[in-house]
């Protein structure tokens, strides 16, 4: 378990951010509620992918109404309770707009990640969506390529490819309509 600094809640094993308050549950700094990874933190997350010769590991069960994001190349995947919506980009520290879930620690500004790429949605009659920001360089959903500000169903198991980051989307029991 992984217990949150700031209000205490027990977090799924390998959790970065606390799904009751959106804290980092690793060492870190924040700017507007985006994530970002100290050197570090993010050292300690490399020896633990390299511990398990990067072995993908999903955490054994989301609890309800969480969202897990495995990220290729990563042993932890990023575990976050869906509100209406989540942008998912890289920091930009010179812009206003930034994204919540930030993933310049995984090397997005080299692997072609916009600073706010894609939305994944709360939808009343869809269930969970994902949408193309206009990205400069494109993202997927199992392979076909999405067409900008579209809304596509993202079901627990898909594959995302944004740039040339790949992510496996996992949702717990109730996160589809937020139950």
């Amino acid at each position: 378990m992984a217990i949150c600094p700031v209000c205490q809640h027990e977090n799924a094993f390998g959790a970065l951010i606390c799904t009751q308050c959106y804290s980092l549950l690793v060492d870190s700094t924040t700017d507007a509620g985006t994530m970002t990874l100290n050197a570090e933190a993010l050292s300690r997350l490399e020896a633990e992918m390299s511990s398990t010769n990067g072995e993908a590991r999903l955490p054994d069960s989301l609890r309800e109404g969480e969202i897990g994001l495995h990220i290729a190349g990563s042993s932890r995947p990023l575990i976050f309770r869906l509100g209406q919506q989540v942008v998912l980009g890289r920091q930009a520290p010179d812009t206003g707009s930034q994204p919540r879930i930030d993933l310049s620690p995984y090397d997005a500004f080299n692997k072609g990640v916009s600073r706010m790429h894609v939305v994944i949605r709360r939808d009343e009659k869809l269930g969970l969506t994902v949408e193309d920001l206009a990205s400069s360089n494109g993202s997927w959903l199992n392979g076909v390529r999405l067409q900008p500000y579209v809304p596509n169903i993202l079901r627990s198991g898909d594959i995302l490819r944004l740039g040339q980051i790949e992510i496996v989307f996992t949702a717990g029991e109730g996160a589809r309509l937020g139950n």
